[in-house]
């Protein structure tokens, strides 16, 4: 038991240690935002917009905390869906199924998950060639005919 107590005090540190490095790296941003527009502003409208950019990020992170706290609640399923027990087209049943696939193992696996979104995107960004050849995949997949 005190194992475990050790693990979440060292938790407790590692999470307070980190919010106050990333305060420090706020400021420095601010600061270095405040900076750049005063160069081409008066000083009071430069401090009013690093402010306010400072208020949206907040506010931003402020929403994402709530949507991870309090998760929208799921409609019922539309027509056309599986669920409605329509007939429907393969292609969308198995679309319907990887999608669910992919939801319960994002949910069973969330760091995992989260660390190859993070590479995909990281990927994404750093290769042109990478996004064009995604882009020519999608492009070619929404021409192809419907049967």
């Amino acid at each position: 038991m005190s194992h475990y107590f050790s693990q979440v005090a060292t938790a407790v540190v590692l999470v307070l240690a980190s919010a106050a490095i990333a305060m420090i790296g706020i400021v420095f941003l601010a600061g270095a935002l405040y900076l750049a527009l005063v160069a081409n502003l008066p000083p009071a409208l430069a401090a009013l917009l690093t402010g306010l950019a400072v208020l949206a990020t907040a506010l931003i992170v402020i929403a994402i905390a709530r949507l991870a706290l309090h998760p929208p609640r799921h409609a019922q399923p539309p027509a056309g869906s599986a669920a409605s027990g329509e007939a429907l087209d393969p292609s969308l049943l198995l679309g319907e199924a990887l999608g669910s696939e992919l939801v319960n193992c994002t949910r069973a696996h969330p760091y995992g998950s989260m660390l190859a979104a993070l590479a995909a995107g990281f990927a994404f960004g750093a290769s042109p060639g990478l996004r064009k050849t995604l882009q020519q995949l999608l492009q070619n997949a929404a021409r192809q005919p419907r049967q």
